[in-house]
């Protein structure tokens, strides 16, 4: 008899009949652990969060089991994204924090102005947290694999909006911040 981690994760794996030859309830209940250790007071559903992974997660390579994989996963990385496609207000709080919070060393790399650091860290969160045409928040299709960090738009897309944030001329941004309170009153029903 399987967990009630293994039976969410099974239902949403691609390969459902390999995930049913294999307990995985150890390996999710670990994966989960270190998850939710880094973001403790971040409210996601267990049964959820591994959904979100089985999802998201490609065949193991040869010879490696669904337990190895998901060992290798940056597992609180996807936590916090799962969260925030979810629109958790404090997961929200965390990637702007943790992540977009860099914008103001990013446009001083580039020799940027770090007053528009604001107008770059907006654009950011709109390209991670508004819907898709699908639907669902950019941020939702971070499958783990590599550090969050890393996989959040930097080179094409920054490129971009860093020459618009040169561009501007006004001190005033021109549209309205969206800001973490705003993007979670959307999920909310």
């Amino acid at each position: 008899m399987t967990g009630p981690l293994t039976a969410a994760f099974a239902a949403a794996h691609t390969a459902k009949d390999a995930v049913g030859a294999t307990d995985l309830e150890p390996a999710l209940a670990s994966m989960l652990e270190r998850a939710k250790s880094a973001w403790p007071d971040v409210d996601l559903a267990a049964t959820a969060f591994v959904a979100h992974v089985a999802a998201r997660l490609d065949a193991p390579e040869e010879g490696e089991s669904l337990a190895e994989q998901l060992q290798r996963l940056h597992a609180s990385d996807l936590y916090l994204a799962c969260a925030c496609a979810r629109g958790d207000k404090r997961a929200l709080a965390h990637l702007d924090e943790r992540f977009l919070s860099s914008t103001t060393q990013y446009l001083a790399r580039r020799g940027g102005p770090a007053t528009r650091a604001d107008e770059l860290q907006q654009a950011l969160r709109e390209r991670l947290l508004l819907p898709t045409k699908d639907g669902t928040a950019r941020i939702a299709s971070y499958a783990g694999t590599g550090p969050l960090g890393g996989w959040i738009p930097s080179e094409p897309f920054s490129k971009r909006a860093t020459a618009r944030c040169f561009a501007m001329r006004s001190s005033t941004p021109s549209r309205s911040s969206i800001r973490p309170s705003v993007i979670s009153s959307r999920f909310t029903t």
